[in-house]
């Protein structure tokens, strides 16, 4: 619903009969001719990623597979990584089931506790 105030300053009475105004009567069409409405975009959900714990028997085989690199308390690289995931691989361990920069931060992390 709209409303029109229209002020006339005149000296002269105003003859409202006179004076017309042109109102649409439905702005919603005007609307969708001259802008047509684009489609709504759904937002993707992040999905939720759950951290899982180091065993005993990981740290285990960890401490195993890279004994050098704890006792020289350096970080081992991505080959020295690969390699020792197939040997646990072959002897049904569990660390070649982590990502090798999982298992690269474990080994820093547990360098710089001790």
């Amino acid at each position: 619903m709209f409303f029109f105030f229209i002020l006339i300053r005149s000296d002269e009475p105003a003859d409202l009969d006179a004076i017309s105004v042109a109102v649409p009567e439905d702005e919603d069409d005007e609307e969708e001719d001259w802008a047509p409405k684009e489609p709504e975009r759904k937002k993707k959900r992040a999905t939720k990623s759950t951290r899982k714990r180091w065993d005993k028997e990981e740290e285990k085989e960890l401490f195993e597979y890279f004994n050098q690199y704890f006792e020289s308390k350096i970080t081992p690289r991505y080959k020295a990584v690969e390699r020792a995931k197939e040997k646990s691989k072959d002897r049904n361990g569990k660390i070649w089931m982590r990502s090798n920069d999982k298992i690269i931060k474990k080994i820093s992390a547990m360098n710089h506790k001790k």
